[in-house]
């Protein structure tokens, strides 16, 4: 616990302590849900300390600010401290969300990607190609999951 001075008066001087965390007025409770390619573009939580000083604020990653752009699910580590070094943390959760997590993937050209089913997929090597990725036996996709696959296979040329 560190102390600070406080004039007390024009002759006293006494230390107080200031034990009491600095707080965020506006850290969201949900994560901020954005579309692949979307810059998020939200207000900054505001940081406030009793001592009616503004606190110092840093974020992990280092480089945020608003507007930013990620590209997977992250969280941002909003962190304000006081002159006391007392801190309180706001995270920022930010999810990517593809509305459309079913459009076919991009293949190599030398893979076929052929639909067997509604929503199943097949993914094999065209005529006198080898996988060099071995292909799964079925892609199946549906809007709440996404792919069962992370993965599409890759097809050269036999020989190579």
């Amino acid at each position: 616990m560190a102390m600070i001075p406080s004039q007390l008066g024009t002759r006293t001087q006494s230390w107080i302590s200031d034990i009491f965390l600095p707080y965020f007025v506006n850290c969201p409770n949900e994560p901020i849900i954005i579309k692949p390619g979307e810059v998020i573009n939200v207000s900054m939580p505001n940081a406030k300390d009793n001592s009616g000083l503004q606190p110092t604020i840093s974020t992990e990653p280092q480089n945020f600010t608003i507007p930013f752009f990620v590209l997977k699910d992250t969280i941002v580590r909003i962190t304000a401290s006081d002159e006391m070094l007392n801190s309180a943390v706001c995270n920022l959760a930010i999810r990517v969300k593809d509305p459309n997590p079913c459009k076919i993937p991009v293949v190599s050209e030398g893979v076929d990607f052929t639909e067997k089913k509604t929503g199943q997929y097949e993914a094999t090597c065209k005529q006198h190609r080898m996988s060099v990725v071995p292909p799964s036996t079925m892609y199946t996709c549906s809007n709440k999951t996404g792919w069962s696959q992370t993965f599409v296979p890759d097809c050269v040329p036999e020989g190579v």
